[in-house]
Parts: C-alpha cells; structure tokens; sequence
C-alpha cells in the first residue's frame, strides 16, 4: 500500500482550503433565570469547504439541509461537536466529525456543520 503521510494532506489543505475562523466555547454558566453566558475563544484556520446541494446522500436523508457544510481540516486541528464555524460571513454549528485514517494514523478531519 502507498504511504500516504498527514504532512501531505496537510500540504494540500493549506493549498487548495480557504480561510474559516473557528469559535470554541470555553466555558459556559447560567444565571438564575437560566440565561448562558459562554466564553469563546477564536482561531484562523484553513479548511476545505464543501456546500451541500439538495442531491446530496447527508441532505437527502434529512439529517442536514442543502446549503450547510463539510469542513476538510488537517488531523492536529482541535475541533469538537457545539464548535462555530465563520465561513463567508455565515456561522455554522459543528454537528459531527469524522477522522478518516488510513493504516491506524488519522490524516484529515470532516467536519459536518449546519448553518446557524
């Protein structure tokens, strides 16, 4: 099998990905009438994005909607489920993510966000 390094896949993201900036909640509490408040921490990074259209198998099942997004980041990238994702001047919310290995070592992650 060809050894297919991260570093390589790495290298494609930061050539072909754009610019997206990724929200995580830091920390959260509530005041008495139950309102939130959450702290966010904020990071430039770059991924991959692909838009969902009405064709697609994610849409057509109903679990997201034509127009929310895919998001390809790099292994390292620190991302978890109730992230925000800023791509384009729309915010998106991190439903789920996928890590695709190949031989036991993690080279990209898909990140499935809905629009906000």
């Amino acid at each position: 099998m060809r050894d297919v390094r991260p570093i390589i896949v790495d290298h494609e993201i930061d050539r072909l990905g754009s610019t997206i900036t990724l929200y995580s909640v830091t920390d959260q509490s509530y005041s008495d009438w139950g309102d939130v408040t959450e702290t966010t921490s904020s990071a430039s990074v770059t991924a991959i994005v692909n838009t969902l259209s009405q064709e697609d198998q994610l849409v057509q099942e109903g679990t997201f909607k034509a127009g929310d997004k895919v998001f390809f980041m790099k292994s390292t990238q620190s991302v978890k489920r109730g992230d925000r994702i800023r791509h384009s001047g729309e915010d998106y919310e991190v439903d789920d993510i996928l890590e695709h290995e190949l031989e036991d070592v993690a080279y990209v992650k898909e990140v499935r966000a809905s629009k906000v």
